[in-house]
């Protein structure tokens, strides 16, 4: 399989994640709107339900959408931003220990082979889950990070 075709297949996969978060998000009010109508309904009268259900529903995909727009406001600062979030501490040109020293010389390395800007570079102490990540929006502010 070629570079283009795996290319095609993620957009493909990305337009049925998207869609897929949609329909979560939207059973995600259905059902806070049915707590909701159990909750407060029984004491409105029946011809108010519409209206209650509809006020919900706009509270809870208000919450839901504004949550998202924070979240999303705060990862445009680029994948430092995401690295410190994981409990990264950046490693810089300074550093004494010859592990950090080694690590900034093998980004460098790749960066260099890749033709892109050298991303920020940030370990993870105590990180267990995972051994590595890379993430950013554009080169311009990647950050690469690893775990001890």
């Amino acid at each position: 399989m070629d570079f283009y075709s795996r290319q095609a297949a993620a957009r493909r996969q990305s337009r049925w994640l998207v869609m897929a978060l949609i329909v979560a998000v939207l059973a995600v009010v259905a059902i806070l709107d049915v707590a909701t109508a159990i909750t407060l309904g029984h004491d409105a009268d029946p011809g108010d339900l519409p209206g209650l259900l509809l006020t919900s529903s706009v509270v809870w995909l208000s919450i839901i959408l504004g949550a998202s727009a924070y979240k999303g406001l705060l990862l445009r600062g680029g994948g430092g931003v995401v690295a410190r979030a994981m409990g990264g501490t950046r490693v810089d040109r300074g550093a004494l220990d010859p592990n950090q020293q080694r690590l900034l010389n093998v980004v460098e390395e790749m960066s260099i082979a890749s033709g892109i800007a050298m991303p920020e570079v940030y370990v993870l102490e105590d990180e267990t889950a995972i051994n590595a990540f890379a993430a950013g929006h554009t080169p311009a502010n990647a950050a690469v990070a690893v775990t001890r």
